[in-house]
């Protein structure tokens, strides 16, 4: 019996042999294939499966929320309205604002206020061209503006509306809101 299963055992041991360098020999090739393709169609692969996973959007959110995009730059917090600030009569708002390396290109058009009241109404300011552009450095600017009669006593904000020509597209931004309170005049208490 031991000579009649030697052959079996023989041609197992080649079968396996064999199976390995194949599975190899696949492997490697399934590698190389796979290299290529991935080389050539790679970052449109990577591309579509961000997009189906999300990310390009998340991406596109964080650079809103960072302000990579944006074409100026405010620090949080700076710009500030002087108060008093009586109804019908001038605002003036100190404003902290830079222009972005996104916004080296771009040239301010117009600037319009706007301002929303207590109860959430929003008003729009008289449009102005800007008296000079901005520079990549943050700057101290202060603005005088009209304050639309509409607007009722108490608490109201005010942000700007920019334009911009960016090469050959119109890009709009608004500033921060800066919050002030608007009070009765001094002859009318």
């Amino acid at each position: 019996m031991r000579e009649g299963s030697q052959p079996w055992i023989t041609w197992f041991r080649d079968a396996l042999a064999i199976g390995t360098a194949l599975a190899g020999v696949l492997s490697f090739l399934t590698v190389v294939l796979f290299a290529g393709i991935f080389s050539l169609y790679g970052q449109a692969v990577r591309t579509a499966a961000q997009a189906w996973l999300g990310i390009t959007e998340i991406k596109s959110q964080i650079a809103d929320i960072t302000g990579a995009t944006r074409v100026t730059q405010q620090p949080f917090g700076m710009s500030y309205v002087r108060e008093p600030v009586y109804v019908g009569g001038p605002i003036e708002l100190v404003l902290y604002i830079g222009r972005t390396e996104v916004g080296a290109a771009c040239i301010l058009r117009e600037i319009i206020p706007i301002f929303t009241d207590d109860n959430g109404l929003t008003y729009a300011g008289d449009p102005r061209r800007p008296s000079q552009q901005l520079g990549p450095e943050i700057v101290r600017r202060e603005l005088v503006l009209e304050l639309p009669r509409e607007i009722p006593i108490g608490r109201a904000t005010v942000a700007l509306q920019l334009e911009y020509t960016c090469g050959s597209v119109t890009v709009y931004e608004m500033t921060q809101q800066t919050p002030f309170i608007v009070e009765e005049p001094a002859a009318s208490r």
